[in-house]
């Protein structure tokens, strides 16, 4: 390799370390000046308690993969509260358009993908991993209340138990119990996982969920199940229309459709 290819390849990958270097220290800033915002609020609206924190020390300084489920927006909010160090969320690249996108949410830890693309996700995360940093993501993909109640748990997409064996990042599992009023929330972080090369993506995949299925059932989560899938339709807005004459049946459909 010729003395200018060498000098051209160390100057990219310098580029590479010192943006990198830049991004961790806004990240970093932003926590310092965020972080005490959310505790001042945070912990006397929901009085959370927080299990198994000392699971962190475990993984320090190792690539990490923080996996939760899934039943408030603020479960993020919760994640990065819980977590010591800084943490990369997923979101649709959409968000970096305009001032405030480019400003603020390319510097905050938000890997932004596109989701046309695919495994675009797992792609940027793996990049991030390389480089011994922590990511946080919640597999059910969904939080919302006509998919799925606190105490229920959707199947993982597989794109955390990808990253995990493809890089052997740690896994950390995550669980919120309960729900988000005073007294009634509960976070709770198991023991790091950790699977070889070989192992398939789909059993890491639900042992993960398992993992995590546990620690709800563990603290305090009434009738926790685990769902097969989403509903096709909200039955709350759709409820089906039976009846035990099938000629009524039709009547009463033709009659919602002409409303």
């Amino acid at each position: 390799m010729a003395s200018g290819q060498i000098a051209k390849l160390f100057s990219r990958k310098m580029l590479k370390y010192l943006l990198m270097m830049r991004e961790a220290k806004l990240m970093t800033l932003a926590r310092l000046v965020v972080a005490p915002i959310f505790h001042a609020l945070y912990y006397p609206l929901f009085w959370p308690k927080f299990r198994g924190r000392k699971n962190f020390a475990k993984v320090k300084n190792q690539p990490l993969i923080i996996v939760g489920n899934h039943i408030s927006p603020l479960d993020a909010v919760t994640v990065g509260i819980l977590s010591p160090r800084n943490l990369h969320y997923f979101a649709k690249n959409d968000l970096e358009n305009g001032i405030l996108g480019k400003l603020i949410f390319r510097h905050l830890g938000l890997i932004l993908i596109n989701r046309d693309i695919k495994s675009h996700a797992t792609h940027q995360g793996e990049k991030l991993l390389a480089n011994r940093m922590a990511i946080a993501v919640f597999p059910e993909g969904t939080c919302r209340a006509e998919y799925k109640k606190f105490n229920e748990l959707l199947p993982f997409k597989v794109g955390a138990a990808k990253m995990a064996v493809d890089t052997g990042a740690a896994v950390l599992p995550v669980a919120t119990c309960g729900k988000y009023r005073p007294g009634k929330l509960k976070i709770v972080v198991g023991a790091p996982l950790h699977f070889a090369k070989n192992t398939s993506v789909d059993e890491a995949n639900e042992t993960i969920r398992e993992t995590i299925f546990g620690l709800m059932k563990e603290n305090g989560v009434r009738d926790v199940r685990k769902l097969a899938g989403k509903p096709a339709q909200n039955p709350a807005k759709n409820p089906p229309i039976v009846d035990e004459n099938p000629a009524n049946n039709i009547k009463k459909i033709k009659s919602k459709e002409a409303k």
